[in-house]
């Protein structure tokens, strides 16, 4: 019984049309089984292509999808080790995929099959290690193997790196740009939103705080009181909904003033975010006095321990 099939008009690679010609051979031996009445005790399957041989032996390497779903079909139907190589030119299947004139399939071994079939000589055949676990190296079928890194981070060593800018603009627009390059996997620089901005914002505070803090966010976090011995005690801090470390106190019932004004975002003096939040709005307000630098940083949500004594430093050092 014979049975072949017409390529399709969109492209596909040689070995995929051979290991799709092997699918075919194990559906038509189902056929055969199902119609005969006698029993089958062994099969043999013969292939021309080494590489559709490899992928049908090889059970380590992982295949893509198209090979993956073929692969499972044949070995469900035969068992790779029931696959043998055959030269081409003792394969009779060779003569409908090349084409033949009439007197050529005539005197073909298309009627008759291969001379070692018809003499039950398949042992020539069977120590054929041809096709036997093999794997090209580049093989475009065969997936990829991907190493997947787990990274500690150090947040000493991160808020080290913050001191490398000259401004809290740049130092804000740079995170913002690689925690969204990360996310899109893609080295092309991004737009970024007023949104990507206060992320980069909380992730930068948040990382300043926890370097001087730990132990009192720690305290908060399990929704107790901070240690009596706590330099921010006389604070009453709080952790807001975005993880970040809040002036409290009675000045939240003042309608006078804003949220941010009310309860402003803790920032310690030692953290290098702290200088350059002070050169920041020091240069925003054009380069005024101590006081109303101060007003500026507090006016825009910002409570920096310490603060007289770094923005007289910074205005000093000033030009």
């Amino acid at each position: 019984m014979a049975k072949s099939r017409v390529v399709p008009l969109k492209q596909i690679t040689v070995p995929r049309l051979e290991l799709q010609s092997a699918v075919e051979a194990v559906k038509l031996s189902s056929i055969i089984k199902a119609e005969l009445k006698v029993n089958i005790e062994k099969e043999f399957f013969w292939s021309d292509s080494a590489i559709a041989l490899g992928y049908i032996k090889n059970s380590e390497a992982r295949y893509h999808m198209f090979v993956a779903n073929r692969v499972e079909v044949i070995r469900k139907n035969s068992g790779g080790e029931h696959w043998f190589h055959v030269p081409g030119k003792e394969n009779p299947a060779d003569i409908l995929s090349r084409g033949a004139s009439l007197l050529e399939l005539l005197q073909s071994t298309w009627w008759s099959g291969p001379e070692f079939l018809r003499n039950l000589d398949i042992a020539v055949y069977l120590d054929d290690k041809t096709g036997n676990e093999t794997k090209a190296v580049n093989d475009p079928e065969i997936k990829k193997l991907k190493n997947i890194l787990s990274t500690n981070i150090n947040v000493d060593s991160l808020a080290l790196c913050f001191e490398r800018f000259s401004s809290w603009s740049r130092l804000v627009k740079a995170i913002a740009n690689a925690r969204k390059m990360l996310s899109a996997r893609s080295l092309s620089k991004p737009e970024l939103l007023p949104a990507d901005t206060l992320q980069a914002e909380i992730i930068i505070i948040k990382l300043a705080q926890s370097q001087e803090w730990s132990a009192d966010i720690k305290q908060l976090s399990k929704s107790k009181e901070v240690h009596k011995g706590s330099s921010l005690l006389k604070l009453r801090p709080y952790l807001d909904e975005d993880g970040l470390l809040r002036v409290g106190g009675r000045v939240k019932y003042s309608l006078a003033l804003t949220d941010n004004e009310k309860h402003p975002i803790l920032i310690p003096k030692a953290s290098a975010i702290a200088k350059l939040l002070v050169t920041h709005f020091h240069k925003k307000i054009h380069h005024q006095g101590l006081t109303t630098t101060v007003g500026a940083i507090r006016g825009a949500g910002y409570w920096i321990t310490g603060a007289s004594k770094l923005v007289g430093s910074v205005i000093y050092k000033c030009v």
